[in-house]
Order: C-alpha cells, then sequence, then structure tokens
C-alpha cells in the first residue's frame, strides 16, 4: 500500500518517481495527486511529466481539485483544499514527506490530516467527514458558536436562547446521524484494506525526530493488524 524511497539530497525526484505508476493502470486513471512544498516544485514536476507525456497541472486554489488527471499541488493548499477529498485517488506521492510532521513533539499537520482523510486511515475519519460534509459541518459549528454566545448573555431573550438551542440541537442530530452512518463503512474498508489508495513518501531524512514516525503509521507499518485496528 505504501512505500518510502529515501532520495539522496539534491537528487533531482519527479522524472523517477513520475514512473512509479507507469506499470499499473494508475496511469490510465489519472487520479494521481503529488503534494509538494513550493510552487517551484510543483512546477518542476509538471516539466518533468510533460516529457513522459503526462498531463500533470498544478492546482490553482483550494477549492480546486483538479477534476479529472494527474494533479500536483503544495503541502499549504492540501491541508487546506476539502474540495481533495470529492475525488478517489489511486496514488499518493508527498514530496519532501517530512512535511507532514516535523516538529519535535510529533504535532499532526493539516496535510497529515488530509493525507490520512484521503487514504482510508483510522486517523482520518474525522477529517474525511468535516471536509466531505463541509457545509453541514460548518452550520453544526455556527449553531454551536451561537448557542455558546447566548450562554455567556445573560440578557439574551429566552426565545432567542430557545431558538438557537433548538437549531444547534437539531444540527447535532444530523451530524449524530452521519458519524454513526459513515463510521462502520470507513472502519471496514480499513479492516479489509479495501480500495485504498497507495501512498509513496519521498525524502532525504524522512524523520527528523523519533517520534515523527507517526506519520508513516498504518502506511509503512501498523501499530496493529488493520483487522483487529476497531
Amino acid at each position: 500500500m505504501a512505500c518510502c524511497s529515501p532520495t539522496p539530497r539534491g537528487l533531482a525526484r519527479p522524472s523517477p518517481a513520475l514512473g512509479l505508476p507507469s506499470d499499473t493502470t494508475t496511469t490510465a486513471s489519472g487520479n494521481i495527486l503529488v503534494v509538494v512544498p513550493s510552487d517551484k516544485i510543483a512546477n518542476d514536476w509538471v516539466n518533468s511529466a510533460a516529457y513522459l507525456d503526462l498531463p500533470l497541472k498544478q492546482l490553482e486554489h483550494t477549492a480546486d481539485n483538479g477534476g479529472s488527471g494527474p494533479v500536483v499541488t503544495t503541502y499549504a493548499n492540501f491541508g487546506q483544499n476539502p474540495t481533495l477529498v470529492d475525488r478517489e485517488w489511486d496514488l499518493v506521492i508527498a514530496d519532501e514527506s517530512h512535511y507532514l510532521m516535523s516538529s519535535e513533539d510529533a504535532e499532526v499537520t493539516l496535510a497529515l490530516d488530509m493525507l490520512r482523510a484521503l487514504t482510508g486511515h483510522p486517523e482520518g475519519f474525522y477529517p474525511y467527514l468535516k471536509a466531505k460534509y463541509r457545509d453541514l459541518y460548518q452550520q453544526v459549528q455556527a449553531a454551536r458558536r451561537d448557542l455558546s454566545d447566548a450562554n455567556a448573555n445573560p440578557d439574551i431573550p429566552q426565545d432567542e436562547y430557545a431558538r438557537r438551542e433548538a437549531r444547534a440541537n437539531q444540527l447535532n442530530a444530523q451530524w449524530a446521524e452521519l458519524e454513526n452512518r459513515e463510521r462502520p463503512i470507513w472502519q471496514q474498508r480499513w479492516a479489509e484494506q479495501r480500495d485504498l489508495p497507495r501512498v509513496t513518501f519521498l525524502s532525504a531524512t524522512p524523520f527528523a525526530y523519533v517520534k515523527n514516525v507517526e506519520y508513516a503509521e498504518g502506511y509503512l507499518f501498523n501499530y496493529a493488524p488493520p483487522a483487529e485496528r476497531f
């Protein structure tokens, strides 16, 4: 499902890395997502892909998932682009994968949350829900804030408080129903290792600190066999 290529510093990676899916159906489907540190490196990938007749294009903003075909984007876009969950990816390539987690205390980045969301990882369930059902999630959050503000305001009219409370309860119930419906599907898919995208990590120094191996859990190794995870 995953591999890690510790490419030496200074060696250009796009061309050999783009050869990874060449003998699979991945190239034909076009569902390839490449994540890189900067726009410059994204441009390098696009240019290298052209030599292989691979129509790689860079995403333009955080509401762009490319629609179809292979795409490349920066870690900044990757971590803040909820539309990525609207596509079914076959392969995700994380160039300079240490950007997924590089702090000494192993802080989970938005990019790592998104990687887990796109690849069916157990820890990606909530990031996936928030992105996939983003409109409902935003409504839930807004209703909770309104109710919190009401609780902090002793002068709020009783009927207004009741309205906010009813709204929050209604949306919380919808969200809970959604979670209960989606969770067993998510867990079964992981347990069976079924229809999960492959992941490739590229980095000369993949783990800056010992705790950073955490981002590779579920890809390069498992704390528990997938069938016994839940």
